[in-house]
């Protein structure tokens, strides 16, 4: 099954990639990372971000095949992503720390 296209805004691609939404902007800003922007917000492809992570693991473990692992962390979160783009940044931050979702 192929990850589909979807544009994260900056809360919803930290929690896809694991990381708090102040260093997802700040990665963004240095152009660490895949992104673009609309008006003063960020914006993120998730295919993009799912490509650089295999990307970068790939040159960190070339012996590793990470495919499968990644297609199978893409089916599992994209239904947990497509939810979590609806929320607000508290909310997201509620739902990490294991709140009612």
């Amino acid at each position: 099954m192929k990850c589909r296209s979807t544009i994260l805004n900056a809360c919803s691609a930290a929690v896809f990639v694991g990381a708090h939404v102040g260093t997802v902007r700040r990665l963004a800003g240095r152009g660490e990372i895949p992104s673009f922007k609309v008006g003063r917000d960020w914006k993120f492809s998730k295919a993009s971000l799912v490509s650089r992570a295999e990307s970068q693991h790939l040159s960190n473990h070339s012996a590793i095949d990470c495919s499968v692992v990644v297609k199978t962390v893409c089916i599992a979160l994209s239904d947990a992503v497509t939810r979590l783009s609806k929320l607000t940044c508290v909310d997201v931050r509620e739902v990490v720390k294991g709140g009612e979702s």
